[in-house]
């Protein structure tokens, strides 16, 4: 089995000049943990995630403790957020895009997104074109439901 065979070809994606709201409405609207970004000829170029996302939010990562240094305060992190509407999603995308090909056998992909901590990658042509996304999940439900069917709903 082939990543072709199961990738989802319905593939959300935003432009690099897209605004940060824009980006989150997608997330939300769409209930999708990642989107490719996309340059003007269509190519991938890079990829944000809801880490992305946060990350402007949250600058140093000693903000996630529990105790914050005396030196932040939500108050400061509410302001921040104000700026993040000046953000494109070129600005906060991962310009080093964890992909993988339509012919890529599917276990191959699936322990490149173990090894690489990803959840999901996009499926790019040969020209760099956007063909499809496809997610462990994605991966493991049909190796399932394919040895349900070798072995005949056998218990």
């Amino acid at each position: 089995m082939i990543v072709q065979d199961v990738m989802s070809t319905k593939v959300f994606s935003v432009p690099q000049t897209a605004r940060y709201k824009e980006v989150w409405n997608a997330f939300v609207t769409h209930h999708i943990h990642a989107l490719p970004v996309l340059d003007s000829s269509k190519n991938v170029v890079g990829i944000v995630t809801e880490d992305d996302l946060m990350q402007p939010v949250f600058v140093d990562p000693s903000q996630f403790s529990e105790e914050f240094s005396a030196n932040t305060t939500f108050e400061e992190m509410e302001d921040k957020m104000k700026d993040l509407t000046k953000l494109s999603a070129q600005k906060v995308m991962n310009r080093r895009v964890i992909f993988t090909r339509p012919d890529t056998p599917v276990l191959r992909a699936l322990s490149r997104m173990i090894i690489r901590k990803v959840s999901q990658m996009p499926v790019i042509d040969e020209n760099k074109g956007l063909v499809g996304m496809v997610t462990k999940r994605d991966i493991v439900d049909s190796l399932v439901r394919l040895q349900i069917r070798r072995n005949g709903h056998k218990k």
